[in-house]
This record gives C-alpha cells, structure tokens and sequence, in this order.
C-alpha cells in the first residue's frame, strides 16, 4: 500500500515556510538596529542598568582573552622551550595525490585505502515564489 502525498498540506507548508522565513529576517533586522541602538545610548550615558516602565536593560562589557599562537610559537621557540610545542601529525594530501598519481602506492595498499573513505550529506531547503 503506498502512501498518498497530501499535496494541499505541503502547499500550505511551503507557504508559510517561505512567508515566516521573509518575516522572520525582517524582524532579526529590525531587532540587531534596535540592540545597537540602545546599546549606543547606555554606552554614551554609562548606563549598566536601565528600568523602563515594563523592562531591565542591563549592559555588560565582555572581554575574552586569547592568545596569539603565531607569536606564541615565536616565542617559545625562541627560549627553546619546545616542550610546550605539540606536533600534530598530518597526512600530506599533495604528497599522497602525487603517490598515487605517480604509481608508487602498491595496489594493495591503494585498495586498502577505501576502508578509509568517508562521506556526509547533507540536506538543504530552498523556497521562492515562483516567476509569473
């Protein structure tokens, strides 16, 4: 027994879908100049917190700190402190395309190589109006 496809129910679907998603950026657009804006004024006026009749705003300055690993490296091995340099092995995908390429794999090796072999998908949706 196959299953029907209920055609009015994803006409409908695909409907709304494409409706809300238009929607929905109008909002995100409206709601980021919003966030700016008030963010803009309690910075101006040194504002951490702001109640309005009905809302808390509460503005926080975040600081992440990181490091810069080129310069650390730089520096590290400067010291000749390499004990704190890890060595991550790689293959070379050039070195191999070329072994392959040049014949210097032995075959058994090659056919071996396909229980190495991965693949993903993945799915996308894509909704317009259609051109009248």
């Amino acid at each position: 027994m196959t299953k029907k496809l209920d055609e009015e129910n994803l006409n409908k679907l695909i409907s709304n879908f494409y409706n809300d998603k238009a929607a929905m950026e109008d909002y995100k657009k409206i709601v980021d100049k919003e966030n700016k804006a008030i963010k803009d004024i309690m910075s101006e006026y040194n504002l951490l917190s702001y109640d309005s009749p009905n809302f808390r705003a509460t503005y926080t300055v975040r600081t992440k700190e990181g490091m810069n690993e080129e310069l650390l490296l730089e520096l590290l091995k400067k010291h000749k402190l390499t004990q704190c340099i890890k060595v991550v092995e790689q293959v070379d995908m050039e070195a191999l395309e070329r072994a392959i390429y040049n014949e210097e794999l032995p075959k058994d090796v090659l056919k071996e190589m396909d229980t190495c072999r991965t693949s993903t998908s993945s799915v996308a949706l894509s909704v317009k109006p259609l051109k009248k």
